[in-house]
């Protein structure tokens, strides 16, 4: 009896173990899996962003807020008419602590004309919340803050009078996330500074005291009733609306 057929069945069995072979036993090639479905699209973030806020007073010359339990600024202190309250670009803050006082800066200071400030920033496309503390009252009246993508950070000054450069303020308190998401909540503390450019430790006018030569800092004011230094003089929280 020939060998022949009997090769010939073994070679054909090794081709299907390495080939494969069709048939029940499988080694047909298998469907490759569909495509994992793509993530979908991030919401868009919303241009404008509306925040109503509750202001809390805990340092005031206004009489209403002292009888509700502020403290009460020193007899004769008050708050210059003039005021900053600007909407602006994350990094573009009037002012910051730990920084030097800018031209614009230093004539605030010296006189508490914050139109130095507004006009500045409206000229770099900031936006202008409010020139005067009237105004400032106004919006506290209707505690309402609209803010734009192109300007989502805050920032305010108002100088305290008399006093050699002093004034109360917050810098640069943005209103987006690092991904770029809009907050749903956000705290503006306001504190007393000194702007770094006038002498005195005293309630006595700019032009009654040396500059500062050189310059120093703006730094949170150590003095009654802002002791210790970063005191809050009031305190916003801000909470987005749906």
């Amino acid at each position: 009896m020939s060998n022949v057929p009997l090769r010939a069945c073994v070679l054909s069995a090794l081709v299907c173990l390495v080939a494969g072979c069709g048939g029940d036993g499988g080694g047909a090639p298998t469907t490759p899996p569909a495509p994992a479905p793509a993530p979908p699209a991030p919401t868009p973030v919303s241009a404008t962003a509306t925040y109503d806020f509750v202001y809390e007073p805990r340092i005031s010359g206004n009489p209403v807020a002292v009888a509700l339990g502020a403290m009460p600024l020193p007899e004769g202190v008050d708050l210059a008419p003039s005021a900053a309250l600007i909407a602006h670009p994350a990094g573009e803050a009037p002012w910051e602590e730990g920084g030097f006082a800018s031209a614009e800066m230093r004539a605030f200071a010296a006189t508490g004309d914050a139109t130095v400030l507004t006009d500045a920033g409206e000229s770099r496309g900031h936006q202008v919340i409010a020139r005067t503390n009237d105004e400032v009252g106004a919006l506290l009246l209707r505690p309402v803050l609209e803010l734009t993508l192109d300007n989502p950070c805050v920032s305010h000054a108002s100088k305290l009078v008399p006093s050699p450069d002093w004034f109360i303020g917050f810098s640069g308190i943005c209103t987006l996330d690092d991904a770029g998401n809009w907050l749903e909540e956000v705290t503006f503390t306001m504190v007393a500074y000194d702007a770094g450019i006038a002498e005195g430790r005293e309630w006595e006018p700019t032009g009654q005291v040396p500059e500062t030569d050189p310059p120093e800092p703006i730094a949170a004011l150590d003095i009654e009733p802002f002791r210790p230094a970063g005191t809050p003089v009031a305190i916003i929280t801000a909470t987005r609306r749906q």
